[in-house]
Formats: C-alpha cells, sequence, structure tokens
C-alpha cells in the first residue's frame, strides 16, 4: 500500500520538496484535528482547542497552507521548465555573436568544402583539406554544435552490400557566416 501511495506521488509530483509537502499535509492535518485529545492523554490541557469546530478550522488552516505551498512550489517547478526550454531558443542571441567572431582558418576551410562538395562524408573532407581524420572530426562535430552545419547519418545495408556513412551539410548559420566574413560572393544575375 505505501510503495503503491509511493509510485502515485511520483507520477503526480515532479519534485521531492513537492512530495514531502504533500506527505507533511497528509500526516499534519489529522495531527491538528485531534491535537486536543493526544495533549489530553499526554496530561496538558488548553481550553483553545477544546471545541471540536476549533480543532476542524486548525486542521482545515493546515491544509490550506500546505495546498498553497504545493501549489507555489509547482509554479516555480514549471517556471524553471519554461526557463530551460526558452534557454534552447535564447540560443539565436548566442548564434549571432559566433557569426560575427572570426572563425578557426580549418573551420572555414571546412565550411567552404562542405559548401563545394555537399554530403560529404568527414573522411572525404579531412582528405580534400589535408588534416587527419580526427581532427577533421572535432572541427565538424564544433560547428555542428554551433549549428553552422548538420548531419546526416545514413544506415547501410549489409543485405544489400551498402555500408553505413555520414554526410555533411552546410546549415544556414554556415551560409551566413561565409556571406558575412565574405568569403563566398553572391553572383550577379
Amino acid at each position: 500500500m505505501i510503495t503503491m501511495i509511493k509510485d502515485v506521488l511520483k507520477e503526480i509530483l515532479p519534485t521531492t520538496w513537492s512530495r514531502l509537502l504533500v506527505v507533511m499535509t497528509i500526516l499534519l492535518v489529522p495531527f491538528a484535528i485531534f491535537l486536543h485529545e493526544w495533549l489530553k492523554k499526554l496530561g496538558l490541557q488548553f481550553e483553545t482547542i477544546a471545541k471540536p469546530e476549533i480543532r476542524l478550522l486548525l486542521g482545515l488552516s493546515v491544509l490550506c497552507v500546505f495546498q498553497f505551498s504545493i501549489l507555489i512550489h509547482l509554479l516555480v517547478y514549471i517556471t524553471s521548465l519554461n526557463k530551460k526550454i526558452a534557454g534552447g531558443s535564447g540560443r539565436s542571441k548566442e548564434t549571432a555573436v559566433n557569426i560575427k567572431k572570426k572563425l578557426e582558418k580549418d573551420r572555414e576551410r571546412i565550411l567552404l568544402a562542405i559548401l563545394k562538395y555537399p554530403k560529404v562524408e568527414d573522411v572525404e573532407i579531412a582528405g580534400i583539406l589535408s588534416i587527419g581524420t580526427n581532427i577533421a572530426a572535432f572541427h565538424l562535430e564544433e560547428l555542428r554544435r554551433s549549428k553552422f552545419v548538420k548531419v546526416a547519418r545514413i544506415m547501410g545495408s549489409e543485405w544489400e552490400g551498402i555500408q553505413s556513412r555520414t554526410e555533411w551539410s552546410i546549415d544556414h548559420l554556415g551560409r551566413k557566416y561565409l556571406v558575412h566574413h565574405k568569403l563566398i560572393k553572391q553572383k550577379n544575375t
């Protein structure tokens, strides 16, 4: 029974803190309602909580406070998730700065090679530029992370004798970089 309740709480409430608040609510509401009886057993007497209406009001107050706390906590959690999600789209300002910043020569040469030979493989890029395959792979991955190039991994088929391959192509930001730094020229028509 307890493990089932834990599983349900994990599904419904995303954080440990929100689950803790729910458990505290479940425990403290009956405590507030039956506080007078428990204190009586301990030999303590408080006239203010002797009336059942006051104890019920106290229990409801505890319930409201903890439910409000859970709500606030969940709202803060959702807001933080939204900020993380928005952080991904806020990347355009970051990449706009990257476009103005000059890349290493090897990376510029890789961009130009990919522009000249669309769907080129990383081994071919290394051969075209006379650089090591590991160096080419490193620069390609950095360019991919910066959204200058994109990669397509083509699955092969042993049955048909087709090998798997990785094709690189230039992305919009890569073209934008090349145009911005006047590494490619527009053709006059």
